[in-house]
């Protein structure tokens, strides 16, 4: 197995080519994880990772940042089924870039 370091690049310009991936952020308590990660399926986006970091100021209160993907590209749409929740913010899309 190899390590690798990732990097984001933030801007608030929409990547050149067509974006494949999108990362939200969910602050909100253990129990209602599974929701968002059955609306991100339904949505048609797959989820390719979930980190999760206790948040801090209470028991069983976490920060999950949550990465998907969509090799079509992903959607306003998709976007929108996911921020139905009001725990998860959006934090942009990438492409991804192996060097």
């Amino acid at each position: 197995m190899e390590n690798k370091t990732r990097f984001y690049v933030l801007s608030k310009d929409k990547p050149d080519a067509a974006y494949t991936n999108a990362v939200f952020v969910a602050k909100c308590n253990a129990d209602l994880i599974d929701d968002i990660i059955v609306d991100i399926h339904n949505s048609g986006l797959e989820m390719t990772a979930i980190h999760d970091r206790p948040e801090g100021s209470m028991l069983g209160s976490y920060n999950y940042i949550i990465e998907t993907e969509n090799p079509e590209g992903i959607t306003d749409e998709q976007i929108n089924a996911v921020l139905k929740h009001p725990e998860v913010r959006y934090l942009g899309s990438f492409c991804v870039s192996e060097k």
